[in-house]
């Protein structure tokens, strides 16, 4: 029961960090739009070497973000868990009486979370 609430409040805490920052949910939101319309509006009607001439560059492009958006979310995990040990926070919850395990998959969930959203 202990590792569900703590699982719980881990997963909490990152969404309520998530949600406070507003310039991080612009940032990941207006990011991806600018260099997808950049783009694929400058290269509209262009003719690129190994692209077959009825296949739009947007067609190609959007995987890429996606997978962008992927490794950006997973290096902005590893830098929270580093910024949460500056802080003194991961001490704080490692001494807690809970599975390690608990923890690793709470900030997990939450990290997760705000990456799909």
């Amino acid at each position: 029961m202990a590792d569900k609430q703590a699982m719980y409040g881990l997963w909490t805490r990152e969404l309520t960090r998530y949600l406070r920052s507003w310039s991080q949910i612009v940032g990941w939101l207006a990011t991806p739009l600018l260099i997808l319309g950049f783009f694929a509006f400058s290269f509209l009607g262009v003719a690129l070497p190994g692209l077959p001439a009825d296949v739009e560059y947007v067609q190609y492009l959007v995987p890429v973000m996606a997978g962008f958006t992927i490794l950006f979310s997973a290096s902005f995990t590893g830098l929270g868990i580093l910024s949460d040990r500056d802080v003194g926070f991961l001490k704080e919850i490692l001494v807690a009486p809970v599975n390690r395990r608990a923890i690793v998959l709470g900030w997990t969930a939450g990290r997760a979370t705000t990456a799909i959203i």
